[in-house]
């Protein structure tokens, strides 16, 4: 029984890592469809959350917070050079693509940024009760 409820777990955990991505990676691109930042942010945020609960095991702990520490600092400083550019560029298409690409790295490190705090919350609580 514990298998199975295990499965079901991880499967849940593989299936927010995906629509989380994919959401960030739409409305990134092509705008919320009328629905506020709020929410969107929210969901990104819990996915996330599901995500780190759900699917980080123990001894994926350290590579996981390598990565996710690795694609926060990249995709900010890589969004603060495009808003460089895109300050910088006066055709306007180049601009819009340019903000678009801006909010879809936003909105994978609302995504991961979740997921990345949890998981460093358990590293934290396994280091303190080992001791």
């Amino acid at each position: 029984m514990a298998k199975k409820d295990e499965m079901t777990m991880q499967t849940i955990g593989s299936y927010a890592f995906l629509v989380g991505v994919l959401l960030a990676l739409v409305v990134g691109f092509f705008g919320g469809f009328g629905i506020g930042q709020e929410v969107i942010f929210l969901t990104l945020g819990v996915l996330g959350l599901i995500v780190g609960l759900v699917n980080i095991t123990e001894k994926e702990i350290v590579p996981f917070l390598v990565a996710t520490v690795a694609i926060i600092m990249s995709l900010s400083s890589l969004s603060d050079v495009i808003k460089g550019l895109v300050a910088t560029v006066k055709v306007e298409f180049i601009a819009n693509i340019g903000t678009s690409i801006i909010a879809t790295l936003n909105c994978l490190v609302v995504f991961v940024a979740p997921a990345a705090a949890v998981v460093a919350l358990v590293a934290i609580w396994n280091m303190s009760k080992d001791q």
